[in-house]
């Protein structure tokens, strides 16, 4: 029942170009953007929103808490190199047809995770190649309701015991913890 203020937008395509087409189409209101292009995306936000549009992709991490390193790639790697199961579920969208529904794409279990009120990263390595996913892990299990599941709070231990999180640069935690705080 909470208002939608964050929506994620995942294309095959160059995020870029559709993030722009939507700029255009609406000039009178009050829109601004952002763009990554290391990552191919774009943040586009309003006082009242935020849509981000990001392009299918896939990613490898050169050390442990190293940004990635970011290639075009499938839906299937995409959806595998999320953070967790939950935030791997996917809606498409229909252009020639936009009020059809449509079933959610659910390649790694997310759906039943979610109505288990369980969180889980995909692989085991998950926090040692970003240790800020575990604040994202607290935004998302206070947001839901959920509590991280036995395999990944291992997965959590062991990046912890292998120092993974002295990589992740100051900014980047203090990124993390101001969302943490304002959430």
């Amino acid at each position: 029942a909470r208002p939608l203020r964050d929506l994620d937008l995942l294309v095959e395509d160059d995020a870029r170009a559709l993030g722009e087409a939507v700029l255009r189409a609406h000039p009178t209101l009050e829109l601004r953007s952002e763009s990554h292009a290391r990552f191919g995306t774009l943040r586009i936000s309003s006082p009242e929103a935020e849509l981000d549009v990001a392009r299918t992709r896939r990613e490898r991490y050169e050390r442990p808490g190293a940004l990635p390193e970011v290639e075009p790639g499938s839906l299937a790697e995409d959806v595998a190199r999320r953070d967790f199961s939950v935030n791997a579920l996917v809606l498409p969208l229909d252009a020639s047809d936009p009020g059809r529904p449509q079933d959610v794409i659910d390649l790694v279990g997310g759906a039943a995770d979610l109505a288990e009120g369980r969180l889980r990263v995909l692989h085991a390595r998950s926090f040692h190649d970003d240790p800020t996913r575990a604040f994202r892990g607290a935004r998302l299990a206070v947001r839901l309701g959920l509590r991280l599941e036995r395999g990944s709070r291992t997965a959590l231990r062991d990046a912890q015991r292998d120092g993974a999180f002295g990589a992740v640069s100051g900014e980047r935690f203090r990124r993390e913890l101001t969302l943490l705080f304002e959430e």
